[in-house]
């Protein structure tokens, strides 16, 4: 985070409220909403994230797991709580550090501070004029553990306008079982944009509606922005590694990572949400926040992750990398790769052949720019009328 930066103190409600997981203690969960606010900001919309923090979002990271009491399988649940608990004491003062990061970032760079709000008729009282809901995966039922209202909008109280910005379910299309809710749910959306364009066709004809395909708020920002986010990481200078991220264990990609580093001589770090993560061999990173995770990659001299926003990051900082896929959301780092011209990343058994070839950096960079226009012309034309009168900037 930038070194003396205070804390913004909201006075009043924006007239732009922002409805996405910042509450998640998860890099890209609160880095995609940091490049879209600070997106929004900087080109003169007065946005802000809405304090929205339900229980059912933030349950998991507490440091006591409580075991999920509904359906089958409830002693497995329990098992499992216990265990997670368990974990989470082997690793406490690491996991508080990591904990107070994801806090200080929450509050000085998404400018979220206050009261959370857990119940969805706490909306009644804010005076927002436009919900825009997204990126992330807010669609997803497995992610929010059914299909919930906020995420779409529909919500207590008064209201102009609700936006999607790409917002994704994860899959091309949600299992049947949530198509009607889902159908019934998207009408309050008044402009619909997804993140993947394999879910756009999907999501028309739910609505009936035009629907556009826009890019994660991570290819919003410039490296400049990005960069000033950064947090300070203990690596000396010159310290030479690749940087190892996984949203989902793959014994492949760990074993890639480890012998390229051999190949080049070098360590490998490890960013670790939990213990049980990590990987013998590499040198873990427990304690960092998204501030010290921008700066990892920044750092790093070569990347390999089936981490989304890890792989995004990594294209704006214009770092080297191998993707892996990541079963239960494959699509989102296909399209970011087809997006960015980067498909040939996408690891094929040929590792070696990958982290060999260079990338054509300018060719990725006007096929981003190209996307960040398109967004560009999006929200400036939904959000036409909703400009900070009094010249915010951010």
């Amino acid at each position: 985070m930038r070194e003396g930066k205070k804390p913004g103190i909201r006075k009043r409600d924006e007239q732009i409220g922002i409805l996405t997981f910042h509450c998640a203690d998860n890099y890209g969960a609160m880095l995609q909403a940091y490049g879209l606010k600070t997106w929004l900001r900087g080109h003169g919309f007065d946005a802000g994230i809405v304090p929205y923090a339900p229980f059912y979002m933030i349950r998991r990271h507490w440091l006591i797991q409580l075991p999920d009491l509904r359906g089958k399988n409830l002693v497995r649940r329990v098992r499992g709580s216990i265990g997670q608990t368990w974990r989470n004491m082997q690793i406490l003062p690491e996991l508080l550090r990591q904990r107070k990061r994801m806090r200080d970032f929450r509050r000085e760079e998404l400018d979220v501070s206050g009261l959370p709000m857990r119940w969805i008729w706490q909306f009644r009282f804010r005076k927002y004029r436009v919900y825009i809901v997204g990126s992330d995966q807010v669609w997803n039922p497995a992610i929010t553990f059914g299909l919930r209202r906020a995420y779409f909008g529909a919500v207590p109280g008064k209201r102009e306008k609700v936006i999607s910005y790409a917002a994704s379910l994860g899959m091309p299309e949600l299992l049947p079982e949530y198509q009607d809710e889902f159908a019934r749910l998207v009408r309050n959306v008044d402009l619909i944009s997804v993140r993947e364009e394999d879910s756009a066709a999907f999501v028309e004809k739910m609505s009936a509606k035009q629907v556009y395909a826009m890019p994660d708020p991570a290819l919003l920002l410039t490296k400049k922005q990005w960069e000033e986010a950064q947090a300070p990481c203990p690596l000396p200078d010159g310290f030479r590694y690749i940087l190892y991220h996984a949203t989902e264990a793959r014994r492949e990609m760990a074993d890639y990572a480890r012998e390229l580093a051999a190949a080049r001589g070098i360590k490998v770090i490890q960013i670790c949400y939990r213990k049980g993560e990590c990987i013998p061999g590499f040198q873990p990173i427990l304690t960092a926040g998204p501030g010290e995770f921008l700066t990892y990659i920044h750092r790093a001299e070569y990347v390999v992750s089936n981490s989304f926003h890890g792989l995004a990051i990594s294209i704006q900082f214009k770092k080297p990398f191998t993707a892996f896929t990541y079963s239960r959301s494959g699509i989102r780092i296909q399209e970011l790769l087809k997006l960015s011209g980067l498909t040939d990343r996408f690891y094929n058994g040929d590792g070696a052949g990958i982290a060999q070839t260079p990338i054509p950096w300018d060719a990725v960079e006007a096929n981003i720019s190209r996307a960040a226009k398109r967004a560009e012309d999006f929200l400036c034309a939904g959000l036409k009328g909703f400009a900070d009168r009094e010249g915010r900037q951010g």
